[in-house]
C-alpha cells in the first residue's frame, strides 16, 4: 500500500484556489448570458451571428459542466480539511501520540 502525505497548508491553498475558480466560472457564465442576451436583442443577422452564438453556447455548456465539477471539488477539499481536524482530535490518535 502506498503512503499518502497530506500537508495542511497545501490543502488550504487547494481550497482557496478551488473557491477562486468556482467564483471565476460563475462570473464568466454571467458575462456569457449577458452577451447572449445582447446578441438576441441586436440587429445582427447572418451566418457570422449564428456561428458566434453556436460557439458561445458550446462555451457556456463547457463552463456549466466545469462549474458543476468545481463545486464538487471545492466540497471535497473543504471536507478533507474538516476530516483532518477531526482525525487529530480523535482520542485514539491522542493516545498513540502519548505513547
Amino acid at each position: 500500500m502506498d503512503t499518502v502525505n497530506i500537508f495542511g497548508e497545501q490543502v488550504k491553498i487547494a481550497a482557496d484556489a478551488s473557491k477562486e475558480l468556482e467564483t471565476s466560472l460563475h462570473f464568466t457564465l454571467e458575462k456569457c448570458n449577458e452577451i447572449v442576451s445582447y446578441i438576441h436583442s441586436a440587429k445582427w443577422e447572418g451566418h457570422a451571428r449564428d456561428a458566434f452564438l453556436t460557439y458561445l453556447e458550446l462555451l457556456m455548456q463547457f463552463h456549466k459542466d466545469l462549474a458543476k465539477a468545481t463545486k464538487l471539488q471545492t466540497k471535497a477539499v473543504n471536507n478533507l480539511q474538516h476530516y483532518i481536524a477531526n482525525f487529530l482530535e480523535d482520542a485514539s490518535v491522542r493516545e498513540v501520540k502519548n505513547l
